[in-house]
């Protein structure tokens, strides 16, 4: 964890920044590294990113497979912390 957030722009110039948008359902922000590399990052709904990667349907199906199973797992996981909350543990 950075001690201030400021410390993650530390040497890169913002080149653009796209601020969420409820019919995009994503953020982006385009910025140069001190090395000159560009960069795009994005986030978002998986769907929207999935979008962006013009990646194949096998690819998509596998992609959001995936991201059911984690989401699966996480709401696992808070109903557990939940049951240990209400014993108090």
């Amino acid at each position: 964890m950075l001690a201030d957030p400021k410390e993650a722009k530390a040497g890169i110039r913002e080149v653009h920044f796209f601020p969420f948008n409820h019919g995009d359902k994503r953020t982006a922000l385009t910025y140069i590294e001190s090395d000159g590399n560009w960069h795009r990052s994005s986030k978002g709904a998986p769907e929207q990113i999935l979008n962006l990667c013009n990646c194949k349907e096998d690819v998509r199906r596998k992609a959001m497979q995936l991201l059911l199973s984690l989401l699966t797992v996480g709401s696992d996981l808070w109903g557990l912390l939940d049951r240990f909350d209400k014993k108090g543990y």
